[in-house]
C-alpha cells in the first residue's frame, strides 16, 4: 500500500515548543516520523538554519542569537517571518538554545517581552529524519499473494518489500524480487515445484477473475482457508490426471485446470474431491457445464469455476495467487531504531549492500519505517549558525554532523572545522552582541526596540557594564546607539541584570558550575573554567568546600587536568579563582592564596582576555 504524505505544522520564529524536535519536527505521534532529507516530496536544494550559542548559555549567547536571527529576516524582507515554509515545514532561520537559561537571561527576555527560545540539546541526524515512515512506506501484509506484492513493487519501484503482521504491525520478514523470481522460475530439474504452493480457493478465484458454477454463485467448504495445494493442468485424458496426482506431494489439496471439452477429466477431478476445478474456455463457458456435473460437485463439496483465460494465462494467474508467507526471508534482517545516529549507521553499513533497511520500535518491535544507503548519503537540509563560540567542545551536540554555515564570535580561535567554506566573523571586541549590532549599522538597519534592547543587555552583561578589560571603544559607541533606539538607560539596565539573583545562592554547586561553563584544550591538556558574577564574595565563602568538591568531581569524571571556578565581584572588579588541580599547576600560580586551592585575582574579571591566557601560559610551562 502507498499512502499519501501527511501535512505537518509549521514552526514560527521564537516560538517555544514542548517536545521540540532538533531537526525540525514536533516530537509527537502524528508528526515525528517524517523525513528531513532525501524525500521525494521535498526540494533537497533548500536549506534552513538554526542560530545557536554555546551549551551553557549566558546573556550574550542568547541575545546575540535572537538579534542575528532578526537581522537575517531584515536583510531578506522577501522571506516572511511567521508561517515561513521551507521544505513545506519551516522558518528559514530559527534562534534556539542548547542549554538551560538562567535568571539573568529570563530577566532580560521578560523585560523586553520576548519568549524563551526553543530548547534543542542535540542536532545529530537520526534514522527517523531520513527514513520513509511506515505510513508512507510500500509494505505488504502477512498472507498477501504474490500478485499483490508484485503490484506494490511495480508502483513503488522497490525491489524489496517489508511484510507486516496485520494485528501487531511487527515485521515478519521481507520479500525481494529475487525471491519471487526463484518462485516463478525454479531451478532446472525441479520443475515439479511449480505445481506446489500455499494459498486459498478464494485467492485463486479472485486472481483468475473466474465465475463460480455453483448454483448460488458462492464458494463452499471454507474457501479462505490457506492450504498446501497441488496445481495440475490436464488437457488430454483421465490417465494423465492420475499420473500427475500420484506425482504430487502427500497431503496437498488438488487444484485441476482443464478444458470444457474434457468432461471426463472434470468428473474424475470431482470424484477425487479436488479442492478446486478450473474449467478453461471462453466467456460463454458457464452455460456449458452440465447440470449433472454441477450437482455432483456440490454433493462432493468441490468448487467449480470457469475462466475465459487461455491455459497458459490461467496457470500464471494461479501461480500468482500463492501466498508470500513461505517465501519470506525472516532471519538475518538488519534493523535499526528511529533514534540511531546516522553517523553510527553509516559505519555499521559500510560493507553491507542490502537495498533497504528496516526501522523498528525498540520496545514493541513494530515497524516504523525503512531507508536505503542512498538516503544515508543525501545531505541534510539543516545548517547551523554558531554565535558566541567557535570551539567544538562548547557547541551543541551533533554540530560536527551537520553543516556549519556561519560563526559569529569574539573569542580566541578554537578547533572548529568545516568541510565547506563558511562565513566567519570574529572580532576582538567586548561581546558577540557588539559584533551583531555593528552588522546592523554596517547594513544601514536600525533594530526595533526589543532587539536593540537585548543587544545592549548582552553587551552590558558580557563587559560588566563596559568595565571589563575586554571593553573597546566600539562597545561604548554601540551601547549609546542602542540606548537611543531602545529608549533604555544602560546603567538602570545593568542594575536590573546584575541584581537578577545570585547563581551561588540559587543553585547547587553542581548546577552552578554548569551555568557558564566552558571547556578548553591547550596542547595535550584539557580543562574547564566556569565564571559566575556576584555582589561580594560572602556567598561563595560560605559554600567554598562544597564548590571545591564539585570541581574535583568534574575534573575526575571528565579526565581533565584541572577544573576552575572564577567568582567575580561586580562592585570591586576583583575575582577569586578556585581550582581542582595538581600541585604542579597550583604551585605555579603567582597570585595571593586566599585558602587552599583558592587564589585572589585582583583586577582580573575577564575569563577570555585575562584568565585563560594566564592559565594557558602556565600549562605551556608544564609541557
Amino acid at each position: 500500500r502507498l499512502v499519501g504524505e501527511v501535512p505537518e505544522p509549521s514552526l514560527q520564529l521564537f516560538h517555544p515548543t514542548i517536545g521540540f524536535d532538533p531537526l525540525g519536527y514536533h516530537s509527537n505521534a502524528e508528526t515525528d516520523d517524517h523525513r528531513l532529507a532525501g524525500s521525494r516530496h521535498m526540494d533537497d536544494t533548500e536549506t534552513f538554519y538554526y542560530i545557536v550559542g554555546h551549551q551553557n548559555p549566558d546573556p550574550d549567547s542568547i541575545c546575540s542569537a535572537i538579534a542575528y536571527c532578526d537581522l537575517k529576516y531584515r536583510l531578506n524582507p522577501h522571506i516572511p517571518r511567521d508561517n515561513t515554509y521551507i521544505l513545506g515545514r519551516h522558518a528559514k532561520w530559527t534562534a534556539i538554545r542548547c542549554g538551560s537559561a538562567n535568571e539573568r537571561i529570563d530577566t532580560i527576555l521578560k523585560h523586553f517581552d520576548l519568549p524563551d527560545l526553543p530548547f534543542v540539546s542535540d542536532v545529530s541526524p537520526k534514522v527517523r529524519h531520513i527514513m520513509v515512515p511506515a505510513r508512507n512506506a510500500a509494505v505488504a501484509w502477512k498472507g498477501a499473494t504474490c500478485a499483490e506484492v508484485l503490484k506494490i513493487m511495480d508502483r513503488s519501484n522497490h525491489r524489496v518489500v517489508p511484510v507486516l503482521d496485520a494485528e501487531t504491525a511487527v515485521c515478519c520478514g521481507v520479500l525481494t524480487l529475487d525471491m519471487l523470481g526463484r518462485f516463478f522460475i525454479p531451478t532446472p530439474g525441479q520443475f515439479a515445484t511449480m505445481r506446489s504452493m500455499v494459498s486459498s480457493v478464494g485467492n485463486l478465484v479472485r486472481e483468475l477473475g473466474a465465475q463460480i458454477v455453483n448454483p448460488n454463485r458462492e464458494l463452499i467448504n471454507d474457501p479462505e482457508t490457506l492450504q498446501d495445494l497441488h496445481v495440475i493442468q490436464v488437457m488430454s485424458s483421465v490417465e494423465e490426471l492420475e499420473r500427475l496426482v500420484q506425482a504430487g506431494p502427500e497431503g496437498a489439496q488438488l487444484v485441476v485446470l482443464t478444458s470444457n471439452q474434457r468432461t471426463d477429466v472434470i468428473r474424475a477431478a470431482i470424484n477425487r474431491n479436488a479442492r478446486l476445478v478450473v474449467v478453461q474456455g471462453h466467456e460463454l463457458l458457464p452455460y456449458m457445464i452440465s447440470l449433472e456435473l454441477a450437482q455432483l460437485a456440490r454433493e462432493k463439496s468441490v468448487n467449480i469455476v470457469t475462466t475465459s483465460h487461455d491455459a497458459d494465462t490461467a496457470l500464471w494467474c494461479l501461480r500468482c495467487a500463492a501466498t508470500i508467507t513461505p517465501l519470506l526471508q525472516t532471519g538475518g534482517l538488519i534493523e535499526f531504531r528511529p533514534e540511531d545516529r546516522i553517523s553510527e549507521v553509516r559505519q555499521r553499513l559500510q560493507r553491507n549492500d542490502a537495498p533497504l533497511f528496516l526501522v523498528t520500535d525498540p520496545e514493541t518491535g513494530q515497524f516504523r519505517g525503512l531507508f536505503s544507503k542512498r538516503d544515508l548519503m543525501k545531505p541534510l537540509s539543516l545548517h547551523l549558525i554558531l554565535v558566541d563560540h567557535n570551539e567544538s567542545s562548547q557547541a551543541i551536540r551533533g554540530a560536527e554532523e551537520v553543516g556549519i554555515a556561519e560563526i559569529i564570535d569574539h573569542h580566541r580561535l578554537g578547533n572548529m572545522h568545516s568541510a565547506m567554506p563558511m562565513l566567519f566573523i570574529n572580532r576582538p571586541i567586548g561581546s558577540t552582541c557588539s559584533v551583531v549590532a555593528d552588522l546592523y549599522r554596517q547594513n544601514g538597519i536600525a533594530p526595533e526596540k526589543p532587539i536593540a534592547g537585548v543587544m545592549m543587555a548582552g553587551i552590558i552583561a558580557d563587559t560588566l557594564n563596559l568595565r571589563s578589560p575586554t571593553t573597546t571603544p566600539v562597545d561604548h559607541e554601540l551601547v549609546k546607539w542602542l540606548a537611543t533606539l531602545s529608549e533604555e538607560d544602560p546603567d538602570a539596565l545593568a542594575t536590573m541584570i546584575f541584581s537578577a539573583g545570585s547563581v551561588i545562592l540559587s543553585m547547587t554547586p553542581e548546577r552552578a558550575l554548569q551555568s557558564d561553563y566552558k571547556e578548553f584544550r591547550e596542547g595535550e591538556f584539557t580543562f574547564s573554567v566556569t565564571q559566575v558574577e556576584e555582589i561580594g564574595f560572602s556567598n561563595f565563602w560560605e559554600r567554598c568546600s562544597a564548590y571545591l568538591e564539585a570541581l574535583e568531581t568534574i575534573r575526575v569524571d571528565r579526565k581533565f587536568l584541572f577544573s576552575a571556578l572564577l567568582v567575580t565581584d561586580l562592585h570591586t572588579q576583583n575575582s577569586l579563582l578556585a581550582l581542582a588541580a595538581p600541585e604542579d599547576l597550583t604551585s605555579r600560580i603567582g597570585h595571593p592564596k586566599a585558602r587552599s586551592n583558592v587564589f585572589t585575582m585582583n583586577g582580573m574579571v575577564s575569563r577570555k582576555l585575562q584568565v585563560i591566557p594566564y592559565l594557558t601560559k602556565l600549562l605551556r610551562e608544564m609541557m
